[in-house]
Formats: C-alpha cells, structure tokens, sequence
C-alpha cells in the first residue's frame, strides 16, 4: 500500500513538472515519445542491447545528455518532429558502435595501426 501511495504522489509531482514546463495539459500527447528519451539514456549510459549489466549513474548520466540534446535541438528552432529524427539516428549510431561487428572492426584498425601492443614508448 505505501509503494503504491509512493508511486502515486511520484506521478503527480511528474505531472506537475511537466504542465509546468509546457504551461498547458494535452492529455492525449503527455509522455508521447518518451520512451525514445528513455532508451536512449540508458544505452547512453553504457547498458548493451544486448543485455548485461546496468550502470544507473550511467544512465541519470545518458538522461542529461538527452536533454542537453533536446534543449540544443529546440534552441536551433527545429521542429519537434525532426528533432525524434535526430533522437533516432543517435541511437541507431549508438546500437552500431555497440554491435560485435563494430568492435572487432575497431579492434582490427587498433591492430593494424599498432595501438594498444604496448609497442609505443
């Protein structure tokens, strides 16, 4: 009873927080998209896609990302669909550079190029 007492109080205050930053309610659109601030906080924040351990700094760490982002993107007066566009394509880069192919092409590069054999003195 007092978690679900907690979570209520914690949904109204998100509320309130979020009328505020908008100065209006739309019901129908409050929260729209967010879960693409979400995802892309926490893979920010070094969670593979894949699953493996989860780093909560990282991830409050990813979330001032996204919205330094997002602020950034609204400050060029970009419209709000194009800026979900560029919200896509960061995680599209971040999912490329997590994936096993990406890595083991960064690591043949390093190879090829002496980096990390211990040969630089």
């Amino acid at each position: 009873m007092i978690v679900y007492a907690i979570s209520g109080l914690c949904a109204g205050v998100s509320g309130l927080i979020y009328t505020s930053g908008i100065m209006t309610i739309d019901v129908n659109n409050a929260g729209l998209y967010y879960e693409l601030d979400a995802i892309l906080a926490t893979v920010l924040g070094g969670t593979a896609m894949t699953g493996g351990k989860f780093y909560l700094g990282g991830s409050v760490v990813g979330a001032l990302i996204i919205m330094a982002l997002t602020k950034s993107i609204y400050r060029f007066d970009v419209a709000p669909e194009s800026a979900l566009v560029v919200k896509a394509i960061v995680v599209v880069l971040v999912v490329l550079i997590q994936s096993p192919f990406f890595k083991n092409r960064l690591d043949s590069i390093k190879h090829r190029r002496g980096i990390g054999r211990g040969s630089e003195a």
